[in-house]
């Protein structure tokens, strides 16, 4: 647990340094997923979504989380 929250504080500090980095987003979503923390995952792909564009992979990411849950759409 020590390392994922070494882990999260790093790429938290990777977002508040560029906002515009979409792989930062993407890799603390995916570490909370990998602990099984959905919502805090699909919160930060949103907020990284909002922040990076349409046109990330952080859509992909949603895409597939959403899809997971049976929905359709973003």
């Amino acid at each position: 647990m020590k390392a994922y929250a070494k882990a999260e504080e790093m790429f938290k500090e990777s977002i508040a340094r560029n906002p515009q980095l979409d792989w930062s987003y993407l890799e603390l979503g995916n570490m909370y997923l990998k602990m099984g923390e959905q919502e805090k995952a699909v919160e930060i792909l949103s907020k990284g979504y909002s922040a990076v564009g349409k046109k990330s992979k952080i859509a992909g990411a949603l895409s597939t989380i959403y899809f997971q849950q049976g929905k359709q759409e973003l």
